[in-house]
């Protein structure tokens, strides 16, 4: 990929392409919300966490996303 684009373009596929994955871990974790299995288990909290790339304030948004705001200050303290 570095070969065929330079580095502007390769940036922005590599953005993209990064965007792509997180969505797809996003849609898994809420499209799992809906089974059977996740209602088992009532104190189960979901979250897609990558350390090294979102910083503090993006992981709390993504886990509101798939969690509610009812758990987000637990959640923070343990950041």
């Amino acid at each position: 990929m570095e070969e065929k684009y330079d580095d502007e373009a390769f940036e922005k596929l590599q953005e993209e392409h990064e965007e792509k994955i997180i969505d797809v871990c996003m849609n898994v974790m809420k499209k799992f919300k809906e089974t059977d299995t996740y209602r088992k288990f009532k104190k189960l909290y979901l979250n897609v966490y990558l350390r090294e790339y979102f910083d503090e304030e993006e992981t709390i948004r993504i886990f509101a996303e798939l969690n509610g705001e009812d758990c987000i200050e637990e959640y923070a303290s343990w950041l």
